[in-house]
């Protein structure tokens, strides 16, 4: 009887520990979520757990509030594109400030990247950007010129915009992107494949003078700027959002150059746009379209890296 008593009183303690030690663990997961959503509201980042590790989460650059800032930019800009469209078909607005408006606006995005940019490369290529801004802005003025032969002085502004543009390509995909043996070979090669497509180009070209080259060139320069993103795994891998969004713009401008008959090889950006010609009604409409499309998308891939360096 002693015995048992004895066994009994030996058991209390066990038991009080075991019910102490499982009420602390349950206060404790009692007030861990807290504690992660305040950390999650202060950083603006994702809290990732991990076993067996104490440091901090890695980043989550796409938040929810740039999630939604993005669509809010992608969805009413597509919309107010064909609204623009259908006014400047029925002569209601004029192309010059159509376009002035997506330049300010990618000129705006590319000053607020140079504010917060912490990477050599992506400063170099936001200078080429905006080098790019001002030839696309010089671009439109010309055309307010009235009595001037504006094909010549249209070429040379628009050789320089898309070597600018292959500039700008180049430095924002070498920037923090795992590089492997093609991306070697690739951007060192680069110069040599331009060279490559621009002797057949130029030399089956109609035009042999001055003109004809500057249209080849930046025919070859559009399509380097897809190639520097679009046959590189790397880019895909590490960041496959302005990897889609910037290899794109080359690819709208070339196909709108193959369905208007090679016309927009002088003035890629803006041809049919804000000039009076005698191609087809339906494919100036598409000409207009489309090429709001590409500085839309020019526009959300900046606003991708002003998001990712402010949080780099």
């Amino acid at each position: 009887m002693d015995s048992e008593q004895a066994g009994t009183d030996q058991s209390i303690p066990l038991v009080e520990h075991v019910l102490e030690h499982a009420a602390r663990q349950d206060g404790d997961q009692a007030e861990m979520p807290p504690l992660v959503i305040d950390q999650q509201d202060e950083a603006g980042v994702m809290a990732v757990p991990t076993d067996g590790e104490t440091g901090p989460a890695p980043l989550v650059i796409w938040t929810p509030r740039f999630i939604i800032l993005f669509v809010l930019t992608l969805v009413p800009g597509l919309s107010l594109e064909s609204i623009f469209t259908q006014a400047w078909l029925v002569n209601w607005i004029t192309g010059e400030w159509v376009f002035l408006g997506h330049i300010v606006l990618i000129g705006f995005c590319l000053i607020l990247l140079l504010m917060v940019v912490s990477s050599r490369w992506i400063l170099y290529g936001a200078i080429f950007g905006l080098i790019w801004t001002i030839f696309m802005a010089i671009n439109l003025l010309i055309q307010d010129i009235p009595d001037m032969s504006k094909i010549s002085i249209l070429a040379d502004v628009n050789v320089v915009t898309c070597l600018a543009l292959l500039g700008f390509y180049i430095c924002l995909s070498v920037d923090r992107l795992p590089s492997d043996r093609w991306d070697a070979w690739f951007l060192g090669l680069a110069p040599l494949i331009g060279v490559a497509l621009l002797a057949p180009l130029f030399l089956l070209w109609s035009n042999r003078s001055l003109y004809g080259l500057e249209n080849s060139i930046a025919t070859v320069a559009l399509m380097l700027s897809a190639l520097v993103w679009w046959i590189r795994p790397s880019c895909w891998r590490a960041a496959p959002g302005p990897t889609f969004l910037f290899g794109v713009v080359p690819i709208i401008l070339l196909l709108l150059n193959i369905a208007n008959g090679g016309v927009n090889a002088n003035n890629f950006f803006l041809a049919h746009v804000v000039l009076s010609t005698s191609v087809k009604f339906s494919n100036r409409e598409a000409s207009f379209f489309y090429s709001q499309v590409a500085l839309l998308c020019i526009l959300l891939g900046v606003m991708r890296l002003i998001k990712y360096e402010k949080d780099a």
